[in-house]
């Protein structure tokens, strides 16, 4: 399972990198796959360790079940019918994966609002979850506030900041957690109380026993794909390999759907690459026919397909036609294998997966894994220009 084969030399694939010649170990090149493989290699161009904090997700997610579970959230059990999570950036993947968890296998509405302006149509059985791991988000903490005085029971997910502020000053519940790391690193934290709500409510009465698959699929996964497995053992580190001076597109169905993004948005920030992701059967309506055009696009593209057990059988048709398709275009395509089991387990286990060949992309591309220095120049001139007004 996720084997992969080794990854092909190509002109023009290697990196001047960010970190070129800044005092790496004697013979080892930023491009070179065989680099991964040295520690001294990873903790040169990781100084923030996010390498370690990738490999700490599993346990995230159990130590944050566990805190959960001491949490009371908001709502007489069956008092809530529907869910509005805002959340911007990396704290809002948890609300993606938590729509499809729970909407697409539980029938629960779950809206995701990535705005300034508050949600419409809220009423007294909605909840109103603001997820901001800073506390900062200005979207977030704009939407929250609009939709504050509306009906129907509130929540916040986050470190501190001026949402944690906001909550002691209006009396609404806020599940708060301490954690080192970048928003997106925060996954467990975020997604974790979020199954305590609809546990509490009913609507997901097995979150026990379907947290401790997902961890334990994680952790099984970890063991396979960690820093310390060599590369011609560890498929991580071979497809991320293969991707190197390569534009990734990642499709995804059903829960992989969303998987899908989250590799997308990893790439982006991690890997400081540019990236997409189409989700099927939706791209067999569009996508399909653009693969081709531009060529130079399509010639530096490479397509990667989530695939796990227990996918509807009709989606395999979709899937050949794509790759053939794909193929015909010049595009380069390559199907990820990801484990099987229930919802939340392929759902974590493929963003387990994602989460390292990003961070293993991110060495061979010669750039720190942690920075995101586009979006901090961002956050400055938006905060001058408030304070300049």
């Amino acid at each position: 399972m996720l084997a992969m084969a080794p990854p092909r030399r190509r002109a023009g694939a290697a990196y001047s990198g960010a970190h070129q010649g800044s005092g790496l170990p004697q013979g080892i090149a930023v491009n070179d796959p065989a680099a991964l493989d040295d520690s001294e290699f990873r903790s040169r161009l990781d100084p923030a360790g996010m390498g370690r904090v990738v490999h700490a997700l599993p346990d995230q997610c159990r130590e944050a079940w566990t805190e959960a579970q001491r949490f009371s959230p908001p709502g007489e059990r069956g008092a809530i019918r529907r869910f509005v999570i805002l959340a911007m950036g990396g704290s809002a993947i948890a609300g993606d994966l938590f729509r499809a968890l729970l909407g697409a296998e539980r029938g629960v509405p779950v809206a995701n609002h990535r705005d300034y302006s508050a949600p419409v149509g809220l009423d007294a059985r909605t909840l109103l979850v603001a997820c901001s791991v800073s506390g900062d988000t200005e979207e977030t903490l704009s939407a929250f506030q609009g939709g504050m005085d509306g009906p129907g029971p509130k929540l916040a997910i986050t470190m501190g900041g001026r949402l944690l502020a906001l909550t002691r000053e209006r009396g609404v519940a806020a599940f708060t957690f301490a954690f080192t790391g970048k928003p997106r690193s925060a996954l467990g934290w975020c997604l974790m109380p979020l199954v305590r709500v609809a546990q509490a409510q009913g609507m997901w009465p097995d979150a026990d026993r379907d947290v401790a698959e997902a961890v334990a699929a994680m952790a099984g996964l970890r063991d396979r794909i960690g820093a310390d497995v060599p590369r011609d053992r560890n498929p991580a580190k071979q497809l991320a390999a293969r991707l190197a001076g390569r534009m990734p597109v990642v499709f995804g169905a059903e829960i992989l759907g969303e998987v899908a993004r989250r590799w997308k948005i990893q790439f982006n920030e991690t890997a400081e690459v540019w990236a997409a992701h189409e989700t099927v059967p939706e791209a067999s309506h569009n996508a399909l026919v653009g693969y081709a055009l531009p060529r130079g696009v399509a010639s530096a593209t490479t397509a990667l397909l989530l695939r796990a057990p227990g996918e509807h059988p009709r989606l395999a048709l979709h899937f050949e036609h794509h790759r053939r398709t794909l193929a015909d275009a010049g595009v380069e395509c390559l199907e990820v294998p990801l484990p099987g089991g229930g919802p939340l387990a392929r759902a974590m286990t493929g963003v387990l997966m994602g989460d390292f060949v990003a961070h293993y992309l991110a060495l061979l591309n010669g750039v720190d894994p942690s920075a995101i220095r586009p979006i901090d120049a961002l956050k400055r001139r938006l905060r001058d220009a408030s304070q300049g007004a």
